[in-house]
């Protein structure tokens, strides 16, 4: 029998609820737990229920809203949020990915946007059971990171950036596929989840990943490249010369 996800539902609005119980028949891998319109009633069911696997959350809600119930619950189960405001609210539930935010849905919510949310959750939770990366990263905090890139967020493997660049609250991850993607974050927010043995600031706005480097001088890196196009060559800043020496050389003795 194909495991089976477990969900719940919050929105004040009966309408949603019903319009999700309709939806929901199609997909037979998932099973509804509950449905709250009482948001209060649903943290406490939340925090005392861990098998909850996914949960549609409404934003909008009085005495406490989606984002404010987020920020109390005591485990992580994903979240796909449901709003009428979805351009309003989509920088701001960005900001929530680290409480399980995975997707946003816009009211009224069809089926085919409804699949991508779930076909999303599947993709992570594959994810978390993929081979392990390569040795050489295992001591990092996070294997994979949720990023975001033209309003939808995916996961990406951290052994896939090749380099990261700061821009204000925004960091821009580049990766092996030729894509780019962003988190709001600050630059050391990200460099504390990151393998330190792997990632090394070369100047004030760059941070490259030491797997994926083919050459290096005192003033700038090259980093590998499997297309046809002109190599990206990235300066090292002069005060940072000596540190990303040493991390590199002692990066290439570890793998020897």
């Amino acid at each position: 029998m194909n495991e089976r996800f477990k969900y719940i539902t919050i929105d004040d609005e009966r309408a949603t609820h019903l319009i999700i119980q309709h939806l929901m028949k199609e997909e037979e891998e998932w099973v509804s737990l509950e449905e709250f319109q009482d948001p209060i009633a649903a943290l406490h069911y939340i925090n005392a229920h861990p098998e909850i696997d996914l949960i549609f959350l409404d934003i909008d809600m009085p005495y406490l809203s989606g984002f404010e119930l987020l920020q109390q619950i005591e485990h992580q189960p994903l979240v796909v949020i449901i709003t009428a405001h979805a351009q309003r609210y989509a920088v701001e539930g960005y900001q929530f990915i680290s409480k399980g935010v995975i997707h946003l849905l816009e009211k009224p919510i069809d089926q085919a946007r409804l699949k991508d949310a779930l076909n999303y959750f599947k993709e992570l939770k594959s994810a978390e059971s993929r081979t392990p990366i390569p040795v050489e990263i295992e001591s990092g905090t996070l294997k994979q990171l949720i990023v975001q890139k033209k309003n939808e967020w995916h996961t990406i493997a951290v052994a896939d950036i090749t380099h990261l660049v700061v821009d204000g609250n925004y960091v821009y991850f580049y990766t092996t596929d030729q894509n780019n993607y962003t988190k709001y974050c600050s630059l050391d927010e990200i460099l504390k989840q990151l393998p330190q043995a792997l990632f090394i600031q070369v100047n004030r706005q760059t941070v490259v990943n030491l797997m994926h480097v083919e050459s290096y001088t005192q003033n700038q890196i090259q980093l590998r490249d499997s297309t046809n196009e002109t190599p990206l060559l990235i300066p090292i800043s002069h005060r940072r010369r000596k540190e990303v020496y040493e991390q590199i050389t002692k990066y290439k003795e570890q793998l020897s």
